[in-house]
Protein backbone atom coordinates (compact mmCIF):
# COMPACT_ATOMS: atom_id res chain seq x y z
CA UNK A 1 0.00 0.00 0.00
CA UNK A 2 2.98 2.24 0.60
CA UNK A 3 4.52 1.84 -2.71
CA UNK A 4 0.72 2.90 -3.92
CA UNK A 5 1.01 5.92 -1.96
CA UNK A 6 4.39 7.17 -3.53
CA UNK A 7 2.64 6.82 -7.17
CA UNK A 8 0.07 9.62 -5.59
CA UNK A 9 -0.88 12.14 -8.31
CA UNK A 10 -1.60 14.85 -5.98
CA UNK A 11 -2.91 17.20 -8.87
CA UNK A 12 -4.99 14.62 -10.74
CA UNK A 13 -6.93 13.21 -6.99
CA UNK A 14 -6.49 15.91 -4.82
CA UNK A 15 -4.70 15.69 -1.22
CA UNK A 16 -4.52 12.80 0.91
CA UNK A 17 -6.32 12.93 4.33
CA UNK A 18 -5.24 10.21 6.76
CA UNK A 19 -7.79 9.43 9.85
CA UNK A 20 -6.76 6.86 12.16
CA UNK A 21 -8.30 5.99 15.13
CA UNK A 22 -6.69 7.15 18.22
CA UNK A 23 -6.01 4.09 20.19
CA UNK A 24 -2.35 5.83 22.03
CA UNK A 25 -0.52 8.89 22.11
CA UNK A 26 2.23 8.13 19.78
CA UNK A 27 0.05 6.97 16.76
CA UNK A 28 0.37 10.13 14.63
CA UNK A 29 4.64 10.08 15.54
CA UNK A 30 4.37 6.42 13.92
CA UNK A 31 2.81 7.62 10.86
CA UNK A 32 5.19 10.03 10.53
CA UNK A 33 7.85 7.94 10.84
CA UNK A 34 6.57 5.56 8.01
CA UNK A 35 5.83 8.40 5.83
CA UNK A 36 9.71 9.46 6.98
CA UNK A 37 10.65 5.97 6.08
CA UNK A 38 9.14 5.76 2.49
CA UNK A 39 10.02 9.02 1.58
CA UNK A 40 6.80 10.38 1.30
CA UNK A 41 5.18 13.70 2.24
CA UNK A 42 5.02 14.25 6.27
CA UNK A 43 0.98 14.96 6.79
CA UNK A 44 0.05 17.56 8.84
CA UNK A 45 -1.54 16.28 12.35
CA UNK A 46 -4.58 17.62 14.01
CA UNK A 47 -3.47 17.28 17.96
CA UNK A 48 -4.73 18.98 21.12
CA UNK A 49 -3.50 21.93 22.85
CA UNK A 50 -2.61 19.86 25.79
CA UNK A 51 0.26 18.05 24.09
CA UNK A 52 2.18 22.11 24.62
CA UNK A 53 2.45 21.50 28.41
CA UNK A 54 4.19 17.97 27.80
CA UNK A 55 8.01 18.99 28.35
CA UNK A 56 10.07 18.21 24.77
CA UNK A 57 6.73 15.99 23.48
CA UNK A 58 5.55 19.29 21.95
CA UNK A 59 8.90 20.13 20.10
CA UNK A 60 9.02 16.19 18.50
CA UNK A 61 4.85 16.67 17.50
CA UNK A 62 6.04 19.90 15.72
CA UNK A 63 8.91 18.29 14.60
CA UNK A 64 6.57 15.29 12.58
CA UNK A 65 4.28 18.53 11.07
CA UNK A 66 1.66 18.60 13.62
CA UNK A 67 -0.34 21.93 14.86
CA UNK A 68 -2.35 22.36 17.85
CA UNK A 69 -5.69 23.12 17.74
CA UNK A 70 -8.03 24.24 20.99
CA UNK A 71 -10.76 21.94 21.02
CA UNK A 72 -13.20 24.57 23.38
CA UNK A 73 -13.11 26.87 21.21
CA UNK A 74 -14.24 25.81 18.07
CA UNK A 75 -17.98 25.48 19.26
CA UNK A 76 -17.64 28.68 21.11
CA UNK A 77 -15.34 31.25 19.62
CA UNK A 78 -16.57 31.85 15.43
CA UNK A 79 -13.63 33.75 14.71
CA UNK A 80 -10.89 30.62 15.75
CA UNK A 81 -13.32 28.14 13.80
CA UNK A 82 -12.99 31.17 10.86
CA UNK A 83 -9.20 30.74 10.66
CA UNK A 84 -9.02 27.23 11.35
CA UNK A 85 -10.91 26.21 8.58
CA UNK A 86 -9.09 29.18 6.27
CA UNK A 87 -5.81 27.40 7.44
CA UNK A 88 -7.02 23.45 6.71
CA UNK A 89 -8.43 24.73 3.65
CA UNK A 90 -5.13 26.33 2.44
CA UNK A 91 -3.13 23.17 3.75
CA UNK A 92 -5.12 20.88 1.46
CA UNK A 93 -5.24 23.48 -1.30
CA UNK A 94 -1.47 23.39 -1.63
CA UNK A 95 -1.96 19.84 -1.90
CA UNK A 96 -0.41 18.57 2.13
CA UNK A 97 -1.04 16.09 3.10
CA UNK A 98 -3.46 15.59 6.52
CA UNK A 99 -3.98 13.59 9.60
CA UNK A 100 -6.47 13.91 12.06
CA UNK A 101 -8.41 11.73 14.84
CA UNK A 102 -12.17 11.66 14.22
CA UNK A 103 -12.85 10.56 17.70
CA UNK A 104 -11.03 13.71 18.92
CA UNK A 105 -9.19 12.14 21.81
CA UNK A 106 -7.37 9.08 22.47
CA UNK A 107 -9.54 6.00 23.86
CA UNK A 108 -8.65 4.88 27.21
CA UNK A 109 -10.62 1.75 26.91
CA UNK A 110 -9.44 0.49 23.83
CA UNK A 111 -12.34 1.29 22.01
CA UNK A 112 -13.59 3.42 19.17
CA UNK A 113 -15.25 6.66 20.53
CA UNK A 114 -18.10 8.37 18.75
CA UNK A 115 -16.96 10.59 15.78
CA UNK A 116 -16.14 14.32 16.39
CA UNK A 117 -17.24 16.45 13.47
CA UNK A 118 -15.26 19.51 13.54
CA UNK A 119 -12.26 18.94 11.12
CA UNK A 120 -13.90 16.15 9.09
CA UNK A 121 -16.97 19.17 8.76
CA UNK A 122 -14.08 21.57 7.58
CA UNK A 123 -12.96 19.03 4.57
CA UNK A 124 -15.94 18.02 3.68
CA UNK A 125 -17.30 21.68 3.12
CA UNK A 126 -13.87 22.08 1.21
CA UNK A 127 -15.01 19.01 -1.41
CA UNK A 128 -18.25 20.30 -2.00
CA UNK A 129 -17.20 24.34 -2.35
CA UNK A 130 -14.88 22.57 -4.87
CA UNK A 131 -11.96 23.98 -3.38
CA UNK A 132 -10.17 20.76 -3.56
Amino acid sequence: MLQKLKKYDLKEKGPLILIPTHRSYIDFIIVSYIFFAYKLQAPHIAAAEEFLKITLIHHILRASGAFFIKRQHMETHNLYKAILTEYLTHLLMDDCFLEFFVEGTRSRSGKMLHPKFGILGIVIDAVLDQKI
